[in-house]
């Protein structure tokens, strides 16, 4: 259980849940082109589905920072613990690169893990080393192999998972500042218990 978690964060994972539900309607609501960006195995009717790592009939394959998409002609994009994938200035240029391929008033929907909540977390004497270890640790560097592999393991040679790995995070602070910065305007942000990882959603307008 996270240590800061509150009342209110608890209950902001329903209204995220809530909110996540009606941007899974929105092709059915409205025409246009909706991207859903690192989607993995989670496959969306009505949106495109892009990830650069995962096979599917129905996935497109590429990376997420370089969209086959012209300016100006995407209507939606979420994007639900992807971008802390990338690397730090990788994953800054996409955002300025999402806001290009957006139309006007088009809408980013965006989840990440709280950068500063999960060290807070680690540095915290009064959390077990149990929950450090066997959770936050992976929280803040992703699992880095196969999910479905021991991740205790001390095995060096279990296969890598390069889409596995976490190499940038964010604070509601500095999401703010990179999105205002490229061009976003924000709807709404804030914290919600993602299953004991702490997570920032975010909605912001392409100006």
């Amino acid at each position: 259980m996270l240590r800061s978690i509150n009342g209110e964060w608890v209950a902001n994972l329903q209204r995220m849940l809530e909110r996540l539900e009606i941007v899974k309607k929105t092709p059915s609501i409205e025409k246009g082109i909706h991207l859903h960006l690192g989607c993995g195995k989670e496959i969306l009717d009505g949106f495109i589905n892009i990830d650069k790592y995962f096979e599917h009939a129905q996935i497109l394959r590429c990376d997420m920072r370089h969209l086959p998409f012209t300016e100006n002609s995407v209507d939606t994009i979420y994007s639900s613990h992807s971008l802390e994938h990338l690397p730090i200035r990788p994953a800054n240029a996409t955002l300025l690169h999402w806001q290009k391929v957006l139309r006007k008033d088009g809408m980013l929907y965006l989840a990440v893990p709280d950068l500063e909540e999960v060290c807070s977390i680690m540095a915290d004497p009064n959390i077990s080393e149990e929950a450090k270890w066997d959770w936050y640790v992976y929280v803040l560097f992703g699992y880095q192999i196969d999910v479905d592999t021991n991740t205790d393991s001390c095995d060096a040679s279990l296969p890598i998972d390069h889409g596995q790995f976490h190499t940038t995070g964010f604070t509601k602070t500095r999401l703010h500042t990179l999105l205002t910065k490229t061009g976003f305007e924000i709807v709404q942000m804030f914290n919600y218990d993602g299953w004991s990882t702490p997570s920032i959603w975010c909605e912001a307008k392409k100006k």
